[in-house]
Protein backbone atom coordinates (compact mmCIF):
# COMPACT_ATOMS: atom_id res chain seq x y z
CA UNK A 1 0.00 0.00 0.00
CA UNK A 2 1.31 3.65 -1.03
CA UNK A 3 1.98 5.79 1.80
CA UNK A 4 -0.60 8.16 0.66
CA UNK A 5 -3.13 5.12 0.39
CA UNK A 6 -1.87 4.17 3.71
CA UNK A 7 -2.80 7.57 5.37
CA UNK A 8 -5.98 7.17 4.36
CA UNK A 9 -7.14 3.83 5.43
CA UNK A 10 -5.55 4.70 9.02
CA UNK A 11 -7.75 8.38 8.84
CA UNK A 12 -11.05 6.74 8.08
CA UNK A 13 -10.23 3.47 10.75
CA UNK A 14 -9.60 6.47 12.90
CA UNK A 15 -12.79 8.24 12.44
CA UNK A 16 -14.67 5.25 13.25
CA UNK A 17 -12.89 4.39 16.57
CA UNK A 18 -13.25 7.62 17.82
CA UNK A 19 -17.32 9.14 16.88
CA UNK A 20 -17.13 11.62 20.16
CA UNK A 21 -14.20 13.74 18.35
CA UNK A 22 -15.47 17.40 17.98
CA UNK A 23 -16.00 17.44 13.93
CA UNK A 24 -13.41 20.35 13.71
CA UNK A 25 -11.22 18.32 14.36
CA UNK A 26 -11.54 16.70 10.72
CA UNK A 27 -10.58 18.34 7.39
CA UNK A 28 -13.35 19.22 5.00
CA UNK A 29 -14.12 21.27 2.16
CA UNK A 30 -16.14 24.31 3.76
CA UNK A 31 -17.34 26.72 0.14
CA UNK A 32 -17.48 25.76 -3.44
CA UNK A 33 -17.96 28.13 -6.19
CA UNK A 34 -18.54 26.49 -9.65
CA UNK A 35 -19.14 27.97 -13.13
CA UNK A 36 -22.60 26.43 -14.44
CA UNK A 37 -21.90 26.52 -18.20
CA UNK A 38 -25.24 27.11 -20.10
CA UNK A 39 -27.32 28.31 -17.25
CA UNK A 40 -29.36 31.33 -18.71
CA UNK A 41 -32.32 31.39 -17.12
CA UNK A 42 -34.55 31.84 -13.55
CA UNK A 43 -35.72 28.49 -14.31
CA UNK A 44 -32.65 27.17 -14.93
CA UNK A 45 -31.03 28.24 -11.70
CA UNK A 46 -33.88 26.78 -9.84
CA UNK A 47 -33.18 23.50 -11.47
CA UNK A 48 -29.34 23.62 -10.36
CA UNK A 49 -30.33 24.74 -7.15
CA UNK A 50 -32.86 22.11 -6.39
CA UNK A 51 -30.17 19.28 -7.48
CA UNK A 52 -27.31 20.84 -5.36
CA UNK A 53 -29.32 20.94 -2.40
CA UNK A 54 -29.09 16.90 -2.47
CA UNK A 55 -25.47 16.84 -2.22
CA UNK A 56 -24.33 15.83 0.86
CA UNK A 57 -22.83 18.62 3.24
CA UNK A 58 -24.31 21.71 1.28
CA UNK A 59 -25.77 24.45 3.80
CA UNK A 60 -26.85 27.03 1.86
CA UNK A 61 -26.60 27.99 -1.97
CA UNK A 62 -26.29 31.36 -4.01
CA UNK A 63 -27.12 31.32 -7.46
CA UNK A 64 -25.41 34.27 -9.47
CA UNK A 65 -27.78 34.25 -12.78
CA UNK A 66 -25.86 36.85 -14.58
CA UNK A 67 -22.32 35.24 -13.61
CA UNK A 68 -23.14 31.75 -14.27
CA UNK A 69 -21.75 30.97 -10.52
CA UNK A 70 -23.01 28.80 -7.67
CA UNK A 71 -21.94 29.22 -4.49
CA UNK A 72 -22.50 26.20 -1.94
CA UNK A 73 -21.41 26.88 1.76
CA UNK A 74 -21.03 23.78 3.82
CA UNK A 75 -23.74 23.15 6.88
CA UNK A 76 -22.23 23.73 10.29
CA UNK A 77 -19.63 20.66 10.92
CA UNK A 78 -19.74 19.26 7.56
CA UNK A 79 -17.75 18.79 4.32
CA UNK A 80 -19.53 19.39 1.15
CA UNK A 81 -19.01 16.21 -1.13
CA UNK A 82 -17.11 17.97 -4.00
CA UNK A 83 -18.04 15.04 -6.83
CA UNK A 84 -21.57 15.22 -5.99
CA UNK A 85 -21.33 19.21 -6.98
CA UNK A 86 -19.56 17.69 -10.31
CA UNK A 87 -22.41 15.15 -10.72
CA UNK A 88 -25.57 17.30 -9.54
CA UNK A 89 -24.50 19.69 -12.08
CA UNK A 90 -24.59 17.38 -14.93
CA UNK A 91 -28.10 15.69 -13.87
CA UNK A 92 -29.38 18.84 -13.38
CA UNK A 93 -28.44 19.80 -17.29
CA UNK A 94 -25.96 21.66 -17.70
CA UNK A 95 -21.67 21.29 -17.48
CA UNK A 96 -19.78 22.32 -14.31
CA UNK A 97 -16.77 24.52 -15.37
CA UNK A 98 -14.09 25.86 -12.73
CA UNK A 99 -14.25 25.01 -9.51
CA UNK A 100 -13.18 27.22 -6.61
CA UNK A 101 -12.79 25.56 -3.99
CA UNK A 102 -11.87 26.58 0.61
CA UNK A 103 -10.80 23.18 1.75
CA UNK A 104 -9.29 22.52 5.22
CA UNK A 105 -6.82 19.44 6.05
CA UNK A 106 -3.44 18.30 6.69
CA UNK A 107 -0.21 18.17 4.54
CA UNK A 108 1.38 15.27 3.33
CA UNK A 109 4.34 15.13 1.36
CA UNK A 110 4.68 12.71 -1.21
CA UNK A 111 7.83 12.40 -3.45
CA UNK A 112 7.99 15.90 -5.12
CA UNK A 113 3.90 16.45 -4.73
CA UNK A 114 2.00 18.00 -1.61
CA UNK A 115 -1.46 16.12 -1.35
CA UNK A 116 -4.33 17.97 0.88
CA UNK A 117 -5.71 14.99 2.97
CA UNK A 118 -9.52 15.75 3.54
CA UNK A 119 -12.17 12.89 5.30
CA UNK A 120 -14.63 12.99 2.45
CA UNK A 121 -12.54 12.62 -0.60
CA UNK A 122 -11.23 9.35 -1.61
CA UNK A 123 -7.12 10.28 -1.59
CA UNK A 124 -6.96 13.77 -0.79
CA UNK A 125 -6.05 16.02 -3.89
CA UNK A 126 -2.64 16.71 -4.89
CA UNK A 127 -1.66 20.54 -5.05
CA UNK A 128 -0.36 21.79 -8.06
CA UNK A 129 0.69 25.47 -8.82
CA UNK A 130 1.04 28.10 -5.83
CA UNK A 131 4.51 29.64 -6.32
CA UNK A 132 7.56 29.37 -4.33
CA UNK A 133 5.27 31.40 -1.28
CA UNK A 134 3.15 29.09 -0.64
CA UNK A 135 5.01 25.93 -1.50
CA UNK A 136 7.15 26.92 1.41
CA UNK A 137 4.21 27.64 3.44
CA UNK A 138 3.07 23.59 2.54
CA UNK A 139 6.36 22.57 3.80
CA UNK A 140 6.06 24.34 6.64
CA UNK A 141 2.88 22.78 7.18
CA UNK A 142 3.91 19.56 6.58
CA UNK A 143 6.58 19.53 8.84
CA UNK A 144 4.11 21.07 11.60
CA UNK A 145 1.28 18.53 11.06
CA UNK A 146 -0.99 21.79 11.56
CA UNK A 147 -3.81 22.30 10.19
CA UNK A 148 -4.23 24.51 6.73
CA UNK A 149 -6.90 25.78 4.80
CA UNK A 150 -6.32 26.05 0.91
CA UNK A 151 -8.64 28.00 -1.82
CA UNK A 152 -7.87 27.51 -5.65
CA UNK A 153 -9.06 26.33 -8.15
CA UNK A 154 -9.78 22.11 -8.49
CA UNK A 155 -9.79 20.11 -11.31
CA UNK A 156 -11.53 16.30 -11.00
CA UNK A 157 -10.21 14.44 -13.48
CA UNK A 158 -11.71 11.54 -15.69
CA UNK A 159 -10.13 9.02 -12.88
CA UNK A 160 -12.07 10.83 -10.30
CA UNK A 161 -8.49 12.40 -8.73
CA UNK A 162 -8.31 15.87 -7.81
CA UNK A 163 -5.27 18.62 -8.44
CA UNK A 164 -5.56 22.40 -6.93
CA UNK A 165 -3.70 25.07 -8.03
CA UNK A 166 -3.52 26.77 -4.75
CA UNK A 167 -4.32 30.78 -4.67
CA UNK A 168 -3.99 30.82 -0.77
CA UNK A 169 -2.61 28.36 2.24
CA UNK A 170 -2.86 29.64 6.06
CA UNK A 171 -3.30 28.19 8.94
CA UNK A 172 -7.02 26.91 10.08
CA UNK A 173 -7.84 27.41 13.59
CA UNK A 174 -11.89 26.68 14.46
Amino acid sequence: MTGRKTLIVSLAVFSLINPFLSPAAYSRFISVTVAVDGMACPFCAYGVEKKLKKVAGVGSISIDLKSGMATLTAAVDSSIDLPGVHEAIRKSGFTPGEIQVTATGTIEKSDDEFILVTRDAQEGFTIIGGGEIIREALMLFTATGDMVKLTGAVEIGSDGGMTMNAETAEEYKK
